[in-house]
């Protein structure tokens, strides 16, 4: 038993969907800019990748990767909201809703300010690794906030730096 409790049931207000995504569907239409941490992500996908993005929102990653003039990359945008992209995949995590059998098989996984989201972020990880044992995971996290402080955003479940590296 990996002692992983079931995610908590939504909230009403929420019409059965998850707080977060009710809240941020419309907001690749407001932030055009993800900051510091887009470059990292960008630096770390090697030329001829396939790119699965979790939680990709407005796909900021693929005109990233477009931009810095990488080449045959394949971009595979998912997300919980459809953004008009007719690439996108429909996968909500937090009702178990994984992204298990792109293709072409990702050879790198993007989770780009998704995982603060998360309820079950072992569930997450575990799966993923399953389903691309393979694939490069680049994860970027605000790791060690306190419980509820962030709750009006819809951050759940936070890690320390040291839980987040055991898991």
């Amino acid at each position: 038993s990996s002692g992983a409790s079931s995610p908590p049931a939504p909230s009403s207000s929420a019409s059965s969907r998850m707080a977060s995504i009710v809240q941020h569907k419309s907001l690749h239409q407001k932030a055009r800019f993800w900051g510091q941490r887009e470059p990292f992500f960008v630096g770390n996908i090697p030329n001829g990748s396939v790119v699965a993005d979790l939680g990709c929102g407005a796909m900021h990653l693929r005109s990233a990767l477009e931009s810095s003039h990488h080449t045959g990359v394949h971009y595979i945008p998912v997300d919980a909201v459809h953004r008009g992209d007719a690439a996108m995949r429909l996968c909500n995590l937090n009702k178990h809703e994984y992204p298990l059998n792109l293709h072409p098989t990702p050879t790198v996984v993007v989770v780009q300010g998704l995982f603060e989201y998360i309820y079950d972020k072992l569930l997450f990880l575990r799966v993923l690794r399953c389903a691309y044992p393979r694939a490069t995971l680049l994860l970027s996290y605000a790791v060690g906030h306190r419980v509820g402080a962030y709750k009006a955003q819809g951050w759940l479940a936070p890690l320390l730096p040291e839980q987040l590296n055991e898991i």
